[in-house]
């Protein structure tokens, strides 16, 4: 669970790094990367979760429920930076609905 734990934190730091970036210079490739980063991925979490309990064949009930609160918070931070991303990229008059 180690590895899982490292590959979804760097994954979340990457996407922080480019929206603060993104923030900052408000360079354009930035923003179009974010655009691919993030947005509503509970499905894609959804299926590594399972393949994740299925591959590892994880019955240890603590240990599902911390895999479990992981990929429920990375959906969150995902969609998080998708409304900054929104934000960033809308014109300063128009307010981004949630």
């Amino acid at each position: 669970m180690e590895k899982f734990v490292t590959l979804i934190r760097t994954g979340l730091e990457t996407t922080v790094l480019t929206a603060h970036s993104a923030a900052m210079d408000g360079h354009r490739r930035d923003l179009e990367r974010m655009a691919l980063m993030v947005g509503d991925r509970s499905e894609l979490l959804s299926e590594i979760r399972y393949a994740y309990l299925t591959r590892h064949k994880v019955t240890d009930t603590a240990e599902r429920m911390e895999l479990v609160r992981l990929t429920v918070l990375a959906e969150r931070m995902f969609w998080a930076l998708d409304m900054l991303r929104k934000t960033l990229n809308a014109p300063e008059d128009q307010a981004v609905a949630a």
